[in-house]
This record gives structure tokens, C-alpha cells and sequence, in this order.
């Protein structure tokens, strides 16, 4: 006799994926002579997105229109979602400031177009002369040190927002279940 569970579908959580992406490439070293820090970009970027696809599985039980308003965004959704779920913003602010540079961050980047920052002053460039860029926040905020403070910021808000919708404590540990099909 045969113990085989039959499944009739199975759920993928997106955000868990996410997530791990963004802990695995924050793990990842930046070398010295990189002063762009990719890895820490991209786990920055990373978790963002791992917040927002974890708001869009929870939103819908909430939010009837939730998939079909199309209009809400990163801070519209947080904001909706804290509110329904009675979060104190002021007892989770480090959390919460920390996704909100998170999506500064995501916004810069995905939606930068290449543009010139005038100087105040002019700059004489003397030949082998080393002169620093201008650093706009993304650029400068793309530390290891950042990436973790928003990587752990963003895990603490999914923990307290599963945990307030009466779900699983830590929701990005499960990639995803069976329904069985009785």
C-alpha cells in the first residue's frame, strides 16, 4: 500500500525566494577595489521586492480589490496593510524607516534616468589627481552594512506582519506548500 499524498495544486511563495536572494548576495563579499558594491545593491533591491510580493500574497485576504486597483504602491501598501492589521508604526520604526530607504533605493535605481549634477563651483582637475563622484543616496547607501540593516528590517516587518495576520511567525522560511487533493 502506498503512502503517496496527492496534491491538487501547490502554492509558490515568491517573497521567500526573494528574500533568501537577498540574504544569499548580501553574504556575497564586495571586493576592495569595487566602490560600487553590486552585491550590496542587489540585496538591497532584493529585499524590497521580497517585502512588496510578501505584501501582494497577504493583501488580497484583506483588500478584496487589492489585485485589481493596479494603483497602489510600495508605501500605499505598507501603510493599508499596518493599518488592518492594527502595527504600530511608531513601536516598529527602525523596521519600517529601514524599508522605506529600501524603496528609495528601488526607486532610484529602477527608475534613474542618466542626468548631470551642476556643481556649485568649478573644479580644476590636476593630471593624476584622484576626485570623487557625486553620490547620490543609492550610490551611497549601498553598503554591506545598509544591505543588512535593510535585509533584517525587512524580515522583522514580515514577522510582525505574518505574525499579526495570524499566520506562520516567520513566512519567508517556507518556499511554498502542497494542497492535498482529499
Amino acid at each position: 500500500m502506498s503512502d503517496n499524498i496527492r496534491l491538487k495544486a501547490e502554492s509558490i511563495h515568491t517573497y521567500a525566494y526573494l528574500y533568501h536572494a537577498a540574504k544569499w548576495v548580501s553574504e556575497v563579499p564586495d571586493k576592495r577595489e569595487n566602490p560600487l558594491r553590486y552585491s550590496s545593491m542587489l540585496s538591497i533591491l532584493a529585499s524590497a521586492f521580497s517585502l512588496e510580493a510578501y505584501m501582494n500574497h497577504l493583501g488580497p485576504r484583506y483588500f478584496p480589490k487589492w489585485d485589481k486597483d493596479g494603483l497602489r504602491s510600495p508605501n500605499e501598501k505598507i501603510d493599508a496593510l499596518m493599518e488592518k492589521l492594527k502595527v504600530d508604526k511608531v513601536k516598529h520604526r527602525s523596521q519600517f524607516d529601514s524599508y522605506m530607504l529600501a524603496l528609495r533605493i528601488r526607486e532610484s535605481l529602477v527608475h534613474g534616468r542618466t542626468h548631470e549634477v551642476h556643481k556649485k563651483a568649478t573644479y580644476v582637475f590636476n593630471p593624476g589627481s584622484k576626485i570623487g563622484s557625486t553620490q547620490p543616496e543609492w550610490k551611497r547607501k549601498s553598503t554591506k552594512r545598509d544591505a543588512l540593516m535593510i535585509l533584517n528590517g525587512v524580515a522583522d516587518l514580515m514577522h510582525t506582519l505574518s505574525k499579526a495576520a495570524g499566520d506562520e511567525p516567520w513566512p519567508y522560511h517556507t518556499f511554498g506548500k502542497g494542497i492535498e487533493d482529499k
